[in-house]
């Protein structure tokens, strides 16, 4: 699981496969933390010795805690202003 969203990075650097490596909740709100990791596509993802191209965190407010956090979290990050029109993949 991962969101499509094309950015062009400060060097040039063009990706677009974003994906959630950590979740943290703040104690005592339906708060999340969200660790992001962004790689050129998904195909250089899965290559041995690279590494993303950027991280990046993000803040969301969750409805429950009692969900599958993963694919919430992936649904709250493209309602953000930063991930308008990214898609599922």
């Amino acid at each position: 699981m991962a969101i499509k969203k094309s950015v062009e990075l400060a060097n040039g650097v063009i990706a677009e496969y974003w994906r959630i490596v950590k979740i943290s909740i703040l104690n005592g709100t339906q708060r999340a933390v969200v660790d992001m990791e962004l790689w050129k596509d998904a195909t250089v993802r899965g290559l041995e010795g690279k590494n993303p191209v950027k991280s990046a965190c993000e803040a969301v407010e969750l409805d429950s805690l009692n969900c599958d956090l993963f694919p919430t979290c992936y649904s709250k990050i493209k309602l953000l202003e930063n991930f308008t029109g990214a898609e599922d993949v």
